[in-house]
């Protein structure tokens, strides 16, 4: 039984990196093609995006990258009394459906989680007190800002309520606007989902950016026509692409 798992689940790993390996090479098959965002990108690294998003002038949490417990407690030491979240590199969603979430980590539960944390990586995050959240999709050059208050202050992750009544639109401030079109700019992309926490000091803090991030339910709640920003882009590409 326990060889019949371990093959099943080294066809299934196969069977991803084949995919990965088909999509990878359509670019290169296709030239001309227009790419919403372009598939082979350091984008889509959370790491990457932090640093870049630093020499745009955006403040971002105190990061710690680590499979080491120990690092990961003393990193916890550091921040002196303020919360520690832990939070992985890459989407995780199991076959059944089960995501993992952000979620704050103390010293005791690093030291429950050891064996699992040295497995792989580890995000580990100054935990912010924030004001609010803002969820910014950016459709080439348009920005559409929404205001997310979460009733649940105890869960860093306001993905647990999404269907709740807490969104709202709004316009950034100059200089938070700038930062983050040429933060996008920098990172090649034309469509990204954008979140920022900011403190109850007034101070923006970037977090991540999900260059293929949903929108319809933010379209829903707000109104905001992020749907035809989106067709309106790709018919203007279309277009150019055909003359």
């Amino acid at each position: 039984m326990a060889t019949e798992s371990i093959d099943a689940f080294y066809d299934q790993t196969f069977a991803l990196r084949e995919w990965g390996i088909t999509l990878d090479s359509i670019a290169s098959i296709y030239p001309a093609a227009k790419w919403i965002n372009p598939r082979a990108s350091l984008a889509n690294n959370k790491l990457h995006q932090l640093t870049v998003a630093t020499s745009v002038g955006l403040d971002v949490p105190r990061t710690l990258v680590s499979n080491s417990p120990e690092e990961a407690k003393h990193f916890l030491r550091s921040l002196e009394g303020k919360g520690c979240i832990h939070k992985t590199l890459s989407p995780y969603i199991s076959p059944m459906g089960r995501m993992k979430y952000t979620t704050c980590i103390s010293d005791s539960q690093i030291s429950e989680l050891a064996n699992e944390l040295s497995l792989c990586p580890n995000v580990f995050q100054e935990q912010l007190n924030p004001d609010y959240e803002l969820r910014i999709m950016i459709v080439g050059g348009s920005v559409f800002a929404t205001r997310i208050d979460s009733s649940d202050r105890t869960t860093p992750d306001w993905r647990r309520e999404m269907d709740a009544d807490m969104y709202s639109p709004v316009l950034l401030p100059k200089e938070l606007e700038g930062q983050l079109l040429l933060l996008h700019q920098r990172l090649g992309l034309i469509i990204g989902a954008y979140d920022v926490i900011v403190a109850r000091d007034g101070t923006p803090y970037f977090l991540e950016v999900n260059p293929a991030g949903q929108w319809l339910w933010i379209e829903e709640k707000t109104g905001q026509e992020i749907t035809r920003a989106v067709a309106e882009l790709l018919a203007a590409r279309d277009t150019a692409s055909s003359h």
